[in-house]
């Protein structure tokens, strides 16, 4: 899809697996507000639905999906610089502030579920991809987990392995 946009990348000598990191740096700095617009966006919808989900339920279980989202974050910002980086910290924090206001009135429990580099590379490979797994990417979620882990004081942070 993105050669149908753009088709003078089919020249280029691409080595990155992500579509975003194509881009060029300055374009993506020039349009950083449009970025996080867009992420605010999401996340206004992701926070929206997590809402209507917690009227029905007392116990609310969320995913790594906050820290597959800093870690999104944490990769435009130092290798590509499309965050600024007080954006970058102003969504970070959107996500703590609303789990934070959310564990007040139902139990929320964040749960890590991580797996060893050798499976991910399998599972990576059964899907069909043909690019090489990022292991950088994946270093990055699990800091970012850590980071996550740390800041959310109110919430049950679980990690959890699975060989």
């Amino acid at each position: 899809m993105l050669l149908k946009i753009a088709p003078h990348l089919r020249t280029c000598n691409i080595t990155c697996t992500d579509p975003v990191m194509v881009i060029d740096t300055t374009f993506l700095k020039r349009n950083s507000m449009v970025i996080l617009f867009l992420e605010v966006i999401y996340k206004f919808i992701q926070c929206s639905l997590l809402f209507l989900y917690a009227l029905t339920n007392r116990i609310l279980v969320v995913d790594e999906g906050p820290s597959l989202s800093w870690a999104n974050y944490l990769n435009l910002l130092h290798t590509k610089n499309a965050l600024r980086p007080n954006d970058a910290v102003l969504l970070m924090r959107l996500d703590l502030r609303f789990l934070h206001s959310l564990s007040k009135f139902h139990v929320v429990r964040v749960y890590f579920i991580d797996r060893s580099q050798d499976k991910l590379i399998t599972f990576w490979r059964l899907k069909g991809h043909n690019t090489p797994y990022d292991v950088k990417f994946a270093n990055i979620v699990r800091y970012s987990f850590k980071l996550f882990a740390k800041s959310a004081k109110h919430i049950t942070v679980r990690y959890v392995f699975l060989p």
